[in-house]
């Protein structure tokens, strides 16, 4: 038996990638060291912690962490931790 490519006209069968639950949907306890110290940017922290951008800018500064002259980020484990 030889494979052939599909053309354009037969479909082509894909497996749906496995979906993993969402990081901050599980208990932070059950987190590893390794997802916790992921970094995220400041928007979903600001999300995650109901702490504006602005104020982590005002409040948590020295959770910051720049990544490029753009880009700042906060570590999952200050988002999830700053807000109990």
């Amino acid at each position: 038996m030889r494979l052939t490519r599909p053309t354009a006209e037969e479909p082509q069968q894909t497996m749906p990638a496995p979906r993993r639950k969402h990081l901050y949907e599980t208990d932070p306890a059950k987190l590893s060291m390794i997802e916790l110290n992921r970094i995220i940017p400041i928007s979903e922290a600001a999300a995650l912690s109901s702490i504006s951008p602005d104020g982590w800018y005002r409040h948590h500064r020295d959770k910051l962490i720049q990544l490029t002259e753009k880009r700042v980020g906060v570590r999952l484990r200050d988002a999830l931790f700053l807000s109990d």
